[in-house]
């Protein structure tokens, strides 16, 4: 059950970004190890990168990689979310 509340609640959000009145704001912020560790298989990934980059031609879509380069930072220690409401 918690599983499927949490795939809904992300099928939300993609409809949300999608949507053409009042789309979704996305700003997300990835580590460079999301976008290197293959999860699955690399077509899946392919696949999900070329997501990404669609997302991120969206006007109302940011999406930034922080590089291994920037070393530790407290953003890293798992999932967050900051939400702003009018």
């Amino acid at each position: 059950a918690d599983i499927e509340k949490r795939v809904q609640v992300r099928m939300r959000r993609q409809e949300r970004v999608h949507a053409p009145e009042q789309a979704l704001r996305l700003w997300a912020v990835l580590d460079e190890s999301a976008l290197r560790r293959v999860v699955g298989n690399r077509h899946i990934m392919r696949e999900q990168l070329e997501y990404l980059v669609e997302l991120s031609r969206l006007p109302h879509v940011t999406v930034q990689v922080m590089p291994f380069r920037m070393g530790a930072h407290p953003g890293v220690n798992g999932q967050y979310a900051i939400l702003e409401f009018p």
